[in-house]
């Protein structure tokens, strides 16, 4: 078998590196479609209750990705991490990050690989979060459910509004993202934005999510308001945040609101029939509420 696999692999290093015209490395093709020819179940969950495409998608690797949904990955499946099996990974785990990730999947399981490239997108540094916007577009193209859900009822926007990454809030509501689906414990986008301090001072996204939220509240299912907002630091945007949930919706915002969700369906429209306009209309999405 080992002979077959290096028969079949290209025999030169530039060859192992040549992309196809979707950018997808030979090794990465290669690989993927051996495994799944000698029978590998490609759904098949690790320990973690992980499948390779969650720890693809963790790894923002857009080329095993790509491999994996063509060999027929799901996509939509969910991750059955067991918290208590966690202790036997951490300690190999050198990088703080995927530390904090693995963490996250095992308090959330019922993660799908879009969560989980999400959450990675999210973390990773500007230098190279262009392969995560490719990786979650490979995943949302290829039937990825936009708004799943989670155990704790989390989403993806949800985690992209948590870590108060604009550009994959932008991303993720291009493709029709419910900004008002709440979570188990009846929060929203907005709510869970505020409930981390160093977002309250994100005022562009702050804007986009009170203009999109609608009934407009930062209250979750208990009454409780966002535990950002009960500190005494804070006390000057939690009274400005409370007036203005007395305040009536302008028209202009109710027109703004309707108009960026009628684009952002037809923005998806085109995204499914493979239209090119698609990043035009994500970038006029991305200004349409500030």
């Amino acid at each position: 078998e080992a002979y077959t696999l290096r028969s079949t692999l290209p025999q030169t290093s530039s060859s192992v590196s040549a992309r196809d015209r979707l950018g997808r490395t030979a090794l990465a093709l290669s690989a993927v479609h051996i495994l799944v020819s000698y029978g590998a179940n490609i759904n098949a969950v690790n320990s973690s209750g992980m499948t390779p495409l969650h720890m693809a998608a963790g790894v923002l690797h857009k080329d095993l990705i790509a491999s994996l949904i063509e060999e027929g990955a799901d996509v939509n499946m969910v991750c059955a991490a067991d918290i208590n099996n966690l202790d036997s990974h951490l300690p190999h785990l050198s990088d703080t990050h995927l530390y904090t990730f693995i963490f996250k999947v095992a308090l959330h399981s019922g993660n799908t690989p879009l969560h989980m490239a999400v959450v990675a997108f999210a973390m990773k540094t500007a230098k190279t979060q262009t392969d995560g916007n490719g990786c979650i577009t490979e995943l949302l193209q290829h039937g990825a459910a936009i708004d799943a859900t989670n155990n704790a009822g989390i989403t993806p926007l949800h985690e992209a509004c948590k870590m108060a990454s604009e550009d994959l809030v932008d991303l993720l509501l291009s493709y029709g993202a419910d900004v008002n689906k709440p979570n188990r414990e009846g929060e929203s986008s907005l709510f869970q934005f505020l409930n981390h301090p160093p977002n309250v001072k994100n005022h562009a996204l702050l804007v986009k999510l009170l203009h999109l939220t609608s009934p407009l509240t930062i209250y979750n299912h208990k009454g409780q308001l966002p535990s950002t907002l009960m500190l005494p630091c804070f006390m000057k945007q939690r009274d400005q945040l409370l007036e203005l949930l007395q305040q009536p919706r302008t028209l202009q915002d109710i027109c703004k609101r309707v108009i960026y969700i009628l684009l952002a369906q037809e923005n998806t429209r085109d995204v499914v029939s493979g239209d090119t306009a698609h990043r035009l209309g994500t970038h006029y999405l991305a200004h349409l509420l500030r």
